[in-house]
């Protein structure tokens, strides 16, 4: 499992609340550079790769075959 924690703090003085909640990497979006045998990922669904990468700024699969 891929989770960390994240810990937020309430920038108001006034108010001052801190909170803690989980991060969990579930899906990959693109390949990586330097692939670890250990972690096996299932690729999100092409739609939401294409939507989240544009989102980013990021080149999409059929962008980057393209070029």
């Amino acid at each position: 499992m891929l989770l960390s924690t994240t810990y937020l703090v309430c920038r108001n003085v006034v108010c001052g609340a801190t909170f803690a909640g989980v991060d969990e990497i579930t899906h990959r979006l693109s390949p990586p550079s330097f692939p670890n045998p250990e972690i096996d990922l299932p690729y999100a669904p092409r739609v939401v790769r294409k939507g989240v990468l544009q989102a980013l700024g990021l080149p999409t699969q059929q962008e980057r075959s393209h070029d």
